[in-house]
Formats: C-alpha cells, structure tokens, sequence
C-alpha cells in the first residue's frame, strides 16, 4: 500500500465522476460510456495496487474535467 500517493483520493474523485455521468446531455451518450469504462478501469486497477500513477492521476484529472465541460 502507498500512503503517499493519494490513491483513495483519485478513487474518490473517480466514484464522483462516475456518479454525474448519467446527468450528461442525450448527446454525450457515446463519450459518457466510453469515459465510464475507462475510469472503471482505472479505479479497478489503482483500488488493486492501492498506488496511483501520475499518468493515471491526469487522465482522471482531465476526464473529469471533460464530463465538467459537457455538464455547461
């Protein structure tokens, strides 16, 4: 386990992108599924290691940042 890398932080900031997909416009579809699979991913992975990446850190980071953008 690593207790300096913040991983419970991104899993946390994960389960709250998870949770504002389903809110995304009709039209969002596609990049909603596609963007749940891959933070699932992610979370399963980093929830395994109980380590997170700074690669996987960013690509939470901006995919959050994208479901943000589409929730305007």
């Amino acid at each position: 386990m690593c207790d300096s890398c913040g991983w419970a932080d991104v899993v946390s900031q994960i389960g709250d992108a998870l949770e504002q997909i389903p809110d995304l416009p009709e039209r969002a579809e596609d990049f909603g599924a596609g963007v749940e699979e891959t933070l699932t991913s992610i979370r399963d992975t980093i929830e395994e290691q109980k380590h997170v990446t700074a690669k996987q850190t960013a690509a939470v980071d901006n995919m959050s940042a994208a479901i943000g953008r589409w929730m305007q």
